[in-house]
């Protein structure tokens, strides 16, 4: 018993200092973002796309793709919930 309880003590102590030494995930690209917004409007997953999308505006309010892709999002969205 003691040693199931050395074991748990140790897991509790050990695993968030290990996952706090990993280094932190960098944000992505506005390319990346793109290509995942695209990835989500060919899975009909509007939702993700819309919000990629709206991330690459955030970033780069300049970047028409961005844009279109929102606009391409959300005219997916209505006609789904028509």
């Amino acid at each position: 018993m003691k040693r199931i309880t050395l074991i748990v003590l140790c897991a509790v102590i050990f695993v968030p200092l290990f996952s706090a030494c990993t280094k932190p995930e960098l944000p992505l690209t506005v390319a990346e973002l793109l290509d995942l917004g695209e990835k989500y409007l060919l899975e009909l997953n509007y939702e993700q796309a819309l919000m990629q999308f709206f991330k690459v505006i955030e970033v780069e309010p300049m970047n028409p793709r961005g844009y279109t892709g929102a606009a391409e999002a959300y005219v997916g969205l209505v006609i789904r919930h028509n």
